[in-house]
């Protein structure tokens, strides 16, 4: 449209006709661009991203045997990146690029937004359709990966990176670092293990120790990140009320809303909508109230998620229970699709505008 307007203007063209349409075509940019304001186009590029990830799943599974769904979807948000970064323009076309670039004149999607999309159906997903029997058997075998595999993992890397690189890095730093690649991704892992029948022990191993180390690497980062930026102090009274904080207390949080999502599931209604309803809010009410009250979301959503699972049978019988499996795959689906996507075209975003 305002390409449109301006050609005509180029011209002088001084048919009444024309200068009508070009005065409508500039009002009509004008509007968009007022009602684009509001950033509908952050939700329609959402819906346009699921659409794309629905194409690739649809892919022969000849070719995502080789490379996983995942990272197929990593790939093609390399090349949407791309493209959207070379959109300069203020065609309207370009409107859902420029929402997740520095250009835009709005924030667009914000980390905390991502993180609260992406996050909580994902792990409740995880752990509300496990194996209460398995999980409880290797317990102890990821809670140590979890926790002290973590440490030390976060430890060697900053002991690495502080003497390799000191102009880049202190110990600060250098453990946020650590703690950053200490935290496994076995999400593209775990797909293809469930596609090719493996060993459920394993498979649960991998999936507990992966949500409880993102959990104590986040706890991990943001400690050290307090020192390194925000002046905090190293006490040892400080530490140890920031890890009861975010660990006992993300805990008993999760508790309570677990014991919330309980009373409300015995006096609602037991029909389909009501109950898979309320099991897709409560997590993202959980992990929003941790942040708000400044203790780990992820770690949060573990007691909530196995709990809810331990008593389902109150209220998940018969068809509520195949509808809750249906209903969670697909969310699990469409935030595995929204978070690998974004994740490429962010980075090429940030990679485009440092140069």
């Amino acid at each position: 449209l305002a390409r449109g307007s301006l050609w005509l203007h180029s011209h002088h063209l001084s048919n009444p006709l024309t200068a009508s349409m070009a005065s409508l075509t500039a009002a009509g940019a004008e509007r968009f661009e007022q009602w684009d304001a509001g950033q509908p186009s952050v939700l329609m590029l959402i819906v346009f991203w699921l659409f794309i990830g629905a194409i690739i799943r649809s892919l022969p599974l000849s070719l995502q045997r080789h490379l996983p769904y995942t990272v197929i979807v990593l790939l093609v948000g390399l090349g949407v990146g791309y493209l959207g970064a070379g959109c300069t323009s203020d065609d309207f076309m370009c409107y859902p690029f420029k929402v997740i670039s520095e250009k835009a004149p709005y924030p667009g999607i914000s980390p905390a937004m991502l993180q609260l999309a992406v996050l909580p159906p994902l792990i409740f997903a995880e752990l509300f359709h496990t194996d209460l029997y398995m999980f409880r058997k290797v317990m102890g075998q990821a809670l140590v990966l979890a926790f002290p595999g973590v440490l030390l993992s976060a430890l060697l890397m900053c002991v690495f990176v502080v003497y390799l690189l000191p102009q880049y890095f202190d110990w600060n730093t250098g453990m946020m670092f650590g703690a950053m690649l200490a935290a496994s991704d076995p999400v593209a892992v775990l797909a293809g293990m469930k596609e090719l029948g493996a060993d459920p022990r394993l498979t649960t191993i991998i999936s507990g120790e992966s949500i409880m180390n993102d959990g104590c690497a986040v706890v991990l980062f943001t400690l050290f990140y307090g020192a390194a930026f925000e002046a905090k102090g190293f006490s040892a009274g400080a530490v140890v009320k920031f890890t009861a904080m975010q660990t006992v207390g993300a805990v008993a949080l999760g508790v309570c809303f677990l014991l919330g999502a309980l009373a409300v599931l015995k006096l609602c209604r037991k029909e389909m909508s009501v109950v898979l309803t309320i099991i897709i809010a409560v997590p993202f009410m959980c992990f929003y109230t941790a942040t708000l009250v400044d203790t780990s979301g992820i770690l949060s959503l573990i007691p909530l998620s196995l709990g809810l699972r331990l008593f389902s049978r109150n209220f998940l019988w018969g068809h509520l229970e195949e509808a809750s499996h249906t209903v969670w795959e697909l969310v699990e689906f469409m935030a595995n699709t929204f978070v690998f996507l974004i994740s490429g075209v962010i980075m090429v975003a940030d990679l485009m505008s440092s140069k």
